[in-house]
């Protein structure tokens, strides 16, 4: 730091002659100014100074906050990107380091890849180890018209032979858990984020979790069908139901949600089980209860061949019961029993088949039956291989 002392004399040949000396002293003294000089301090070299989306058909640039250390992406209502790439450009001499503090070579490393409406952290260190921490968030740019949604359709395109709409007007779209629907608007983007809140009209819990977005594809006059999947795990009731999509948000009809026994698994003739495998029956698009058992009967048949030679009289029409290993509503573990190994036919339809028997659960639809068997699986005609098991 340093000092100047300028001083301006007012001490001229005029005043001198008017003013006495010890005035003009005064006067001179008065008129010194002292300026100070401060040495300039360099800000810290640890900024991001540029940041864009490198993997999207349109320039994508962030905007960036050096006040709030923030950068905001922009996204166009018709983006399709379900992960951003981004680029980022820094001080000269600064290191940047991902939110773990892990440092990213940015001649070598691309950026890791930012899911669509996620945020993400940065840090900047400078050379002489100053930290500045970046957030950066996304906002969708809507579409400038509100979204409308016409109706729930239970077929992908509204040509199709067998469709049918469900409007508001018809009042509550009766659904089972796990079950695929079609909702048909002018959502103007191929993008399936989307999000279904549903609130039970019961109970006012929501859930954001139920309805899921598969994907979204144009059809004729600006009309697009999304296709979504209930969740196996959504609970029965009636529920009213809120769609965002890219920034726009619309209510729709009433969504009830029951549930719904599979219908019989078939099995190809390809089909091969070795003693102790386990076997996964799948419920397809309805719901399994909690299952009191499973097991598989051999009916005797007319033919002969259809069993493997020497297969026990005394086995026809007993239960060969599977060990359950594991069971939820759209997926049941279970041990292949031990049985005489060998091919199993089944020209006979009710030869081989597989079953199970169900607890009592509420929330099924009128007319189920519990506490009997249900055919879950069958063999093709051709049957199927049991093999003997290796440990053996």
């Amino acid at each position: 730091m340093a000092s100047n002392l300028k001083c301006k004399s007012f001490a001229s040949k005029f005043m001198r002659t008017v003013f006495p000396l010890s005035i003009l002293i005064g006067l001179s003294l008065q008129s010194c100014t002292k300026t100070e000089v401060i040495d300039f301090e360099q800000e810290p070299k640890n900024r991001i100074t540029a940041f864009q989306i490198k993997n999207s058909p349109q320039p994508l640039v962030g905007a960036i906050d050096q006040d709030l250390n923030s950068i905001k992406l922009y996204i166009p209502y018709y983006s399709n990107l379900d992960f951003l790439i981004g680029e980022i450009i820094i001080d000269e001499g600064a290191t940047l380091l991902r939110s773990d503090s892990t440092e990213i070579n940015l001649l070598e490393d691309e950026l890791d890849p930012i899911a669509a409406g996620d945020s993400a952290r940065y840090i900047v260190r400078s050379a002489d180890g100053k930290y500045r921490n970046y957030v950066l968030t996304q906002e969708i740019l809507p579409h400038p018209d509100s979204l409308k949604v016409i109706g729930y359709g239970n077929n992908p395109r509204r040509n199709a032979f067998d469709f049918k709409l469900h409007t508001v007007e018809d009042g509550n779209y009766e659904i089972n858990a796990n079950a695929a629907f079609y909702a048909f608007g002018n959502f103007l983007s191929s993008s399936h984020r989307a999000t279904f809140t549903l609130k039970n009209q019961e109970t006012d819990e929501t859930h954001t979790d139920y309805v899921r977005s598969i994907s979204v594809s144009p059809q004729a006059n600006e009309m697009y069908v999304m296709t979504a999947r209930v969740s196996p795990n959504a609970k029965f009731g009636t529920y009213d139901v809120t769609l965002d999509h890219q920034g726009r948000t619309t209510q729709l009809a009433p969504m009830k949600i029951d549930y719904r026994l599979p219908y019989t698994e078939s099995y190809s003739s390809s089909t091969k089980y070795m003693v102790g495998d386990t076997i996964v029956f799948e419920s397809g698009e309805a719901t399994f209860p909690v299952p009191e058992k499973i097991y598989l009967r051999v009916n005797k048949s007319t033919r002969e061949g259809d069993v493997p030679t020497g297969f026990a009289s005394n086995l026809y029409g007993k239960e060969i019961a599977m060990r359950i290993v594991s069971n939820d509503r759209s997926t049941i573990k279970a041990i292949f029993p031990e049985m005489p190994v060998g091919v199993y036919r089944n020209y006979q339809s009710n030869v081989i088949n597989l079953y199970a028997v169900f607890k009592e659960e509420p929330g099924f639809r009128a007319g189920t039956v519990f506490g009997t068997e249900h055919r879950i699986a069958i063999p093709s005609s051709a049957g199927f291989l049991v093999e003997a098991s290796t440990n053996n």
